[in-house]
């Protein structure tokens, strides 16, 4: 009987066995069929993790602020809730005299040695990110005056709590302790009036009156932002290739770009202009809490003969989701152009999470005017 098989050549009698040569096929599918489930696995655990990261995160700030303060609770007549990451003072005659805004002088006692400590836990790098609104809120009971309706009454608080909450925020503010973070506490503490619209009641139903009158710090976070983020990271499928992942959250954006994040690109800058340069590609990705990716490239302002120092990133909808700097060595450009005599001609920055393709722009040194960075060759896999 003769051995079924394939003959190499005419000339040759070396043969393949049908059943090597099938089990060799079947590896090889089994190999192309482990790595897809290994890349579905990795992708639909990213969420989970940034998710995860997130809440353990919340939890720590909780923890943290729980350890600094538990010693000073009882003798402050505070309490901490930590689901809703809320410090309440609920001293009544601490913090103001009946009818008044005007801040008691042991109320002022107890801000001094507690704001400085409590900032500095918020403005802590882990914690800085996941922080949207620190809120100073003033409640009252509702009580006003002998004879007021409840609707004169609830105005009128409205406003006593309102002026409350101002005096407090304007007394931490002015604290020397707070100076060097005073930029950044600007952009997220707010003084808040809820007149008898939380009231505290006793176990019967009853209002407790006396500790319905407090004063309340209580810290929002991104939560919904970062879902959204987290979504946005899921939608983009697959992870861009050859790009090295990491659990830790995306860094800050630069300072200067601030006043632009969120905005559209042609309400800040209505013009375009011409330089050189490219989008190279991404460096990082990155899964934590503030998702996102590190991105690289060179631009020269040829009109300046200098490298361009700021460029910044837009979504499909020409919002600015991201910015970056220059001045990162790239030899390789003026060894390549001889228009560019800069060896600094490099940058590097961050763009949030976004399933829609980025756009590149470099800020060249003439005011208002941005210049499109295409992506090179070797962006071809990039965002």
């Amino acid at each position: 009987m003769k051995r079924l098989g394939l003959r190499l050549h005419a000339d040759e009698e070396h043969w393949i066995p049908l059943a090597d040569l099938m089990t060799g096929l079947m590896l090889l599918f089994l190999l192309i069929a482990l790595a897809y489930m290994v890349q579905v696995e990795r992708q639909q655990s990213r969420p989970k993790n940034a998710l995860a990261l997130y809440e353990q995160k919340r939890t720590l700030l909780a923890h943290d602020l729980d350890s600094e303060f538990r010693p000073d609770f009882a003798k402050w007549g505070a309490e901490f809730d930590p689901k809703s990451l809320s410090i309440r003072f609920r001293a009544r005659d601490v913090l103001f005299a009946p009818g008044s805004s005007e801040l008691q002088p042991r109320f002022k006692t107890i801000l001094d040695d507690f704001f400085p400590r409590y900032l500095r836990i918020l403005n802590e790098e882990q914690y800085r990110n996941i922080v949207s609104e620190v809120r100073i809120e003033g409640y009252t009971s509702s009580f006003w005056r002998s004879g007021a309706s409840v609707d004169e009454s609830y105005v009128a608080n409205m406003a006593l709590s309102q002026d409350r909450a101002r005096s407090v925020l304007g007394y931490v503010l002015q604290l020397p302790p707070v100076a060097p973070q005073k930029a950044w506490l600007m952009q997220v503490l707010t003084a808040n009036g809820l007149s008898s619209s939380h009231l505290v009641r006793r176990p019967d139903g009853t209002e407790d009156a006396d500790a319905s009158q407090r004063v309340e710090f209580s810290v929002r976070t991104n939560a919904d932002a970062q879902v959204r983020n987290v979504l946005a990271l899921a939608a983009t499928s697959p992870p861009l290739p050859n790009v090295p992942v990491v659990t830790d959250p995306m860094p800050a954006f630069p300072a200067w770009s601030a006043p632009l994040i969120g905005h559209a690109l042609r309400s800040a800058f209505p013009t375009s202009t011409q330089c050189l340069g490219f989008f190279d590609g991404a460096m990082l990705q990155y899964e934590g809490a503030r998702p996102g990716v590190k991105l690289y490239g060179w631009a020269y302002d040829d009109a300046a003969q200098a490298p361009v120092d700021r460029v910044i990133f837009t979504d499909a909808n020409g919002t600015i989701v991201g910015a970056g700097d220059g001045g990162f060595e790239r030899a390789d450009v003026p060894a390549t152009l001889a228009a560019v005599t800069s060896p600094t001609t490099g940058w590097q920055g961050y763009a949030g999470a976004t399933t829609s393709p980025l756009a590149v722009w470099a800020i060249p040194r003439a005011a208002r005017s941005v210049c499109r960075l295409a992506p090179s060759k070797t962006a071809a896999g990039g965002p």
